[in-house]
């Protein structure tokens, strides 16, 4: 909660929406059916009602390293 508190902001957000076009594409390649909104306006609605009571602290965005371990640092998996 504390991190909720202190880091949770609307301005520190990104949304990324699919329409149905994308979807039905997307689900073709890997069989899954997805529900899927028809127009632009439904889809504006859904997210408008669905996100809209996320405050907006007008926190500052942090700012993190490209390479935050450097390179002799990094794990590498296989």
């Amino acid at each position: 909660m504390d991190f909720h508190k202190a880091e949770y902001s609307s301005n520190r957000m990104s949304l990324a929406v699919l329409g149905n076009r994308m979807l039905r594409n997307f689900e073709k390649k890997i069989q899954i059916k997805f529900f899927c909104l028809e127009s632009l306006d439904e889809l504006q609605s859904l997210v408008i009602k669905s996100f809209k009571d996320v405050p907006n602290k007008k926190l500052k965005k942090s700012k993190y390293l490209s390479d935050p371990y450097g390179e002799t640092k990094r794990k590498v998996c296989f």
